[in-house]
């Protein structure tokens, strides 16, 4: 017997929970975030990730749109939103800012998923709030690689959540998912390291996390993928 129930399972049950209640749920908490959250945010990615207008940027698990929102406020750059739940799509797509910006329906954690968009097309995967989700993190950092350009930078923002913060029916997750309650900040980048990544920055988010409205303190990783050769080409 497995430890765990299936990726397959677990995937038909993530689709199954995320009802159009359960979205808009899940969006009351992005919508109460003003214009200044999201710009100290803003800075806090920008310290240590380049992001350029020109650049091609990937939301990758974009929920309801929340971190597309705030990656919007750069200008000129072409984003592009990954996501797997049609109802958080929906939602999404009624946010005025991002009813034109192209989506791509699918999971991000499986190595079929990779043939969802083209390799080497992005100059930033971003994501808030996702891999303490994911099934596979290891296949998700892979497929990252493989999304991004030489010289591509990965960017992970992510909370410190304990098993309290698993409740109702999200509760039997926390015992399947990987970093469903990773403590440290010193997970993700390893396991980007084990699949390429040179680590740029691994440090909290100081501006977000002194904004009243953040109940959970949020860290960030970025990392780079740089070729066998140590050619950075963006």
């Amino acid at each position: 017997m497995s430890w765990r129930i299936s990726q397959i399972e677990s995937r038909i049950l993530y689709l199954h929970k995320y009802t159009a209640d359960e979205v808009a749920a899940y969006d009351k908490w992005v919508k109460i975030l003003s214009p200044e959250d999201n710009l100290a945010y803003l800075q806090d990615v920008l310290e240590h990730c380049v992001v350029r207008p020109g650049h091609n940027v990937l939301d990758m698990g974009a929920g309801t749109g929340g971190f597309s929102l705030v990656l919007k406020l750069i200008e000129g750059i072409q984003l592009t939103l990954l996501e797997p739940s049609p109802e958080m799509i929906r939602c999404l797509r009624n946010k005025p800012l991002l009813k034109d910006v192209p989506v791509v329906q699918g999971f991000c954690d499986h190595p079929q998923d990779r043939d969802l968009l083209p390799v080497e097309s992005f100059d930033v995967i971003a994501s808030r709030q996702l891999f303490n989700g994911l099934f596979d993190p290891l296949a998700a950092l892979e497929n990252s690689w493989a999304w991004l350009k030489p010289g591509g930078l990965l960017l992970v923002t992510d909370g410190f959540y304990d098993r309290n913060a698993w409740t109702g029916m999200w509760e039997e997750e926390v015992d399947r998912l990987p970093l469903s309650a990773c403590r440290n900040m010193a997970m993700v980048p390893y396991l980007a390291e084990k699949c390429g990544f040179e680590i740029k920055a691994v440090q909290a988010m100081t501006r977000t996390n002194q904004r009243p409205s953040i109940r959970t303190p949020r860290y960030m990783i970025v990392g780079q993928k740089v070729t066998r050769s140590g050619t950075i080409t963006n």
